[in-house]
Protein backbone atom coordinates (compact mmCIF):
# COMPACT_ATOMS: atom_id res chain seq x y z
CA UNK A 1 0.00 0.00 0.00
CA UNK A 2 1.47 3.41 -1.17
CA UNK A 3 1.68 5.72 1.69
CA UNK A 4 3.54 8.97 2.11
CA UNK A 5 7.05 10.12 1.94
CA UNK A 6 6.33 11.56 5.29
CA UNK A 7 5.25 8.33 6.97
CA UNK A 8 8.02 5.92 5.60
CA UNK A 9 10.40 8.59 6.84
CA UNK A 10 8.57 9.36 10.67
CA UNK A 11 9.08 5.71 11.19
CA UNK A 12 13.23 5.62 9.97
CA UNK A 13 13.45 8.98 12.69
CA UNK A 14 10.80 6.80 15.26
CA UNK A 15 13.42 3.74 14.86
CA UNK A 16 16.70 6.03 14.80
CA UNK A 17 15.44 8.14 18.00
CA UNK A 18 14.70 4.72 19.99
CA UNK A 19 18.27 3.50 19.14
CA UNK A 20 19.55 6.70 20.27
CA UNK A 21 17.82 6.83 23.34
CA UNK A 22 18.77 2.59 24.29
CA UNK A 23 22.44 3.63 23.63
CA UNK A 24 23.04 6.62 25.58
CA UNK A 25 23.80 4.55 28.86
CA UNK A 26 25.15 1.59 27.37
CA UNK A 27 28.79 0.25 26.22
CA UNK A 28 29.34 -2.63 24.07
CA UNK A 29 29.71 -5.46 26.49
CA UNK A 30 26.27 -4.35 27.71
CA UNK A 31 25.40 -4.68 23.63
CA UNK A 32 27.01 -8.19 23.18
CA UNK A 33 25.43 -9.54 27.08
CA UNK A 34 22.28 -8.63 26.60
CA UNK A 35 20.16 -10.51 23.79
CA UNK A 36 16.87 -9.05 24.33
CA UNK A 37 18.95 -5.57 23.59
CA UNK A 38 20.51 -7.27 20.95
CA UNK A 39 16.98 -8.55 19.51
CA UNK A 40 15.44 -5.10 19.54
CA UNK A 41 18.52 -3.64 17.96
CA UNK A 42 17.70 -5.78 14.70
CA UNK A 43 14.45 -5.06 14.81
CA UNK A 44 14.82 -1.46 14.54
CA UNK A 45 16.90 -2.05 12.17
CA UNK A 46 14.70 -4.10 9.86
CA UNK A 47 12.27 -1.36 10.51
CA UNK A 48 14.38 1.01 9.28
CA UNK A 49 15.28 -0.84 6.09
CA UNK A 50 12.18 -2.00 4.89
CA UNK A 51 10.95 1.98 5.48
CA UNK A 52 13.75 2.55 3.25
CA UNK A 53 12.41 -0.59 0.86
CA UNK A 54 9.28 1.00 0.60
CA UNK A 55 9.90 4.63 0.19
CA UNK A 56 12.62 3.66 -2.44
CA UNK A 57 9.46 1.69 -4.44
CA UNK A 58 6.92 4.62 -3.79
CA UNK A 59 8.94 7.43 -3.67
CA UNK A 60 12.41 7.06 -5.43
CA UNK A 61 12.09 10.90 -5.90
CA UNK A 62 12.45 11.03 -1.73
CA UNK A 63 14.50 7.91 -1.32
CA UNK A 64 17.20 9.19 -3.42
CA UNK A 65 18.22 12.02 -1.42
CA UNK A 66 19.27 9.44 1.34
CA UNK A 67 22.79 8.76 0.33
CA UNK A 68 23.28 6.06 2.46
CA UNK A 69 19.42 4.20 2.10
CA UNK A 70 20.93 1.46 0.12
CA UNK A 71 23.26 1.08 2.60
CA UNK A 72 20.61 0.63 5.05
CA UNK A 73 18.18 -1.67 2.86
CA UNK A 74 21.16 -4.08 2.33
CA UNK A 75 22.26 -4.23 6.40
CA UNK A 76 18.19 -4.84 6.69
CA UNK A 77 18.72 -8.02 4.08
CA UNK A 78 21.56 -9.23 5.76
CA UNK A 79 20.11 -9.24 9.31
CA UNK A 80 16.96 -11.15 8.10
CA UNK A 81 18.67 -13.28 5.43
CA UNK A 82 21.66 -14.26 7.28
CA UNK A 83 21.04 -13.73 10.81
CA UNK A 84 23.41 -16.71 11.55
CA UNK A 85 26.28 -15.02 10.41
CA UNK A 86 25.83 -11.51 12.37
CA UNK A 87 28.90 -9.69 13.90
CA UNK A 88 27.51 -8.25 16.78
CA UNK A 89 30.76 -6.25 17.35
CA UNK A 90 29.87 -4.72 13.73
CA UNK A 91 26.18 -3.77 14.52
CA UNK A 92 27.30 -2.45 17.67
CA UNK A 93 29.88 -0.04 15.77
CA UNK A 94 27.18 0.55 12.96
CA UNK A 95 24.66 1.63 15.68
CA UNK A 96 26.88 3.71 17.56
CA UNK A 97 28.36 5.55 14.41
CA UNK A 98 25.74 5.53 11.25
CA UNK A 99 22.24 6.07 13.11
CA UNK A 100 23.25 9.56 14.17
CA UNK A 101 24.13 11.20 11.25
CA UNK A 102 20.95 8.81 9.28
CA UNK A 103 18.43 10.56 12.00
CA UNK A 104 20.15 14.24 10.88
CA UNK A 105 19.80 13.69 7.36
CA UNK A 106 15.97 12.39 7.60
CA UNK A 107 14.97 15.13 10.19
CA UNK A 108 16.26 17.91 7.63
CA UNK A 109 14.05 15.32 4.13
CA UNK A 110 11.01 15.90 7.23
CA UNK A 111 11.40 19.41 7.27
CA UNK A 112 12.16 20.12 3.64
CA UNK A 113 9.25 17.95 2.98
CA UNK A 114 6.69 20.21 5.17
CA UNK A 115 8.48 23.19 3.41
CA UNK A 116 7.24 22.05 -0.35
CA UNK A 117 3.71 21.52 0.50
CA UNK A 118 3.26 24.84 2.47
CA UNK A 119 4.97 26.78 -0.06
Amino acid sequence: MERSPQLYLFEIQEMAKYLLSRIETKTSDDYLNDQDFRFAVERAFIIMGEALVLLKRYHPDVSDSLDEGDDVIRFRNFLVHRYWAIDHDEVWVILTTEVGPMKKIVDALLIKLDEDEVG
